[in-house]
This record gives structure tokens, sequence and C-alpha cells, in this order.
């Protein structure tokens, strides 16, 4: 097993697939289905901005099985709040046959030690209120809920 940063906007896609599909699921209204070319060229553009960091998680030399798409955040001081360095999770996600084997910790850890190693002192993400394995999984490392969303469809 091991974690490697990648520009490669085709892979990224593709490991993509799996997080997308899932929301798609819960929420066919908003998540349009996968189109591999659209993703393609959405990452392609992506890595290519220095905010935004990918990591795969690898089994193998050959089999990635994981990826977690961050955001590097700074924020100035304002009369309202303080400067922030935040970075920010978009997404996470592990393949269906490697959960539950630390994989995810795994990669959590990783990203986690990456924001230290950037004097980045805080991370946040968000997840929906339907995925209750994402609220154990953060919860248990040591994520703490601060605020939430609400919508009113008209």
């Amino acid at each position: 097993m091991y974690i490697t940063t990648t520009t490669d906007a085709s892979r990224i896609a593709s490991m993509h697939k799996l997080f997308h599909d899932a929301h798609v699921e819960l929420h066919p209204t908003i998540f349009k289905p996968f189109e591999l070319h659209a993703m393609e060229q959405h990452f392609q553009a992506l890595v290519k901005q220095p905010t935004h960091s990918f990591f795969l998680l690898y089994h193998d030399e050959h089999t990635p099985i994981g990826y977690a798409w961050v955001e590097w955040m700074e924020r100035a001081e304002t009369p309202f709040m303080f400067a922030q360095k935040t970075m920010f999770i978009h997404q996470i996600s592990i393949e269906d046959d490697y959960r539950g084997n630390g994989n995810g910790n795994m990669l959590l850890n990783h990203i986690t030690e990456e924001a230290k190693k950037r004097n980045f002192l805080r991370i946040e993400l968000s997840y929906w209120l339907t995925n209750f394995g994402a609220k154990y999984f953060y919860r248990k490392h040591d994520f703490i809920p601060f605020a939430e969303r609400v919508y009113k469809q008209l």
C-alpha cells in the first residue's frame, strides 16, 4: 500500500466515478449521471490549479483503490473573522472491496500530515446527512460538526 499525488485527470475521473455514482443515487435531481469525458475535462482544469491536490491510494503498483481531492483555502482577515488556512476535503473515497480494512484511515492520515506540513491547522469537509458511514468515519477521527445547511425547494 502506498499513496501518491497525481495530476492524471483521466485517472482521477475514473476514481471519482464510484463517489459520483453514489451521489447520483442519493440525489438524482441534483447530480448528473457520470460522463467520463466531461469529468476528465473538469479535472484537467483543476489539476492545473495549485490550490487543488489529488492523492491516490494504491493496493499495489497498478491498482488504485482510493482517492482524495483536497483544496487549500486561505482567507484573509476581515473585520468579521481572523485569517484562516483550511484544507477542505472535497472527496475521499475507497473502492467498496477495500473498505473496512483501514484504507480510509490511511488516506485520511496521509492528507492530514500533508496539511500539517503546509501549516494548515484546520481541516473541513461536508457530507450528506443520509451518509451515515461518512458521519461515523469522521466522528471516529475527531471531526466536530460546526454548521448545518438547509434549503427550501420552491
